[in-house]
């Protein structure tokens, strides 16, 4: 009779899953992942010694900045957001970094960040510059997470 029941639990078990009730319900009908219902930046800062342009500003030539870079998002409604810091124990030094999570998907201005004394100004890495000299992020189910790079420059 154990065997039985076992057997018609585990039918059930089956059906369910194949239903699509119970398991991870972040995987879609299909077996793969569903879209994101939200997205988020994140804010790598690093600080580029003098010589080093926004040409060749890289994570080779240019270390991470351990206070970050705050950097304010708005959206194309004009709301506007600041951004969380917190550590990143995985990355050297234990920096900073700012980040904006439940973002809806829409196209996000970047702000300036805030130069550290010795800087004379930033370039960033990953976001679409305008003609207006903005920078943009777009955020799709697509491309739900952008992470974006702040390179602070020295002048020459």
């Amino acid at each position: 009779m154990e065997r039985v029941m076992a057997v018609i639990i585990g039918i059930l078990l089956a059906l369910l899953a194949v239903l699509g009730f119970g398991g991870d319900a972040s995987q879609s009908a299909g077996g793969g992942r569903a879209p994101a219902a939200t997205g988020s930046i994140r804010v790598i800062a690093r600080a580029c010694p003098a010589g080093v342009t926004s040409a060749n500003a890289s994570a080779t030539n240019c270390p991470i900045w351990p206070d970050g870079a705050a950097i304010q998002a708005t959206d194309m409604n004009g709301n506007a957001w600041g951004m969380n810091a917190s550590r990143d124990a995985s990355l050297p030094g234990d920096p900073v970094i700012y980040s904006l999570d439940g973002l809806n998907f829409t196209t996000y201005t970047l702000g300036s960040p805030q130069l550290p004394a010795g800087f004379s100004s930033a370039y960033i890495a990953g976001a679409r510059a305008t003609t207006s000299g903005q920078s943009r992020i777009e955020l799709t189910p697509e491309r739900p997470h952008a992470e974006i790079t702040v390179y602070f420059l020295r002048s020459s």
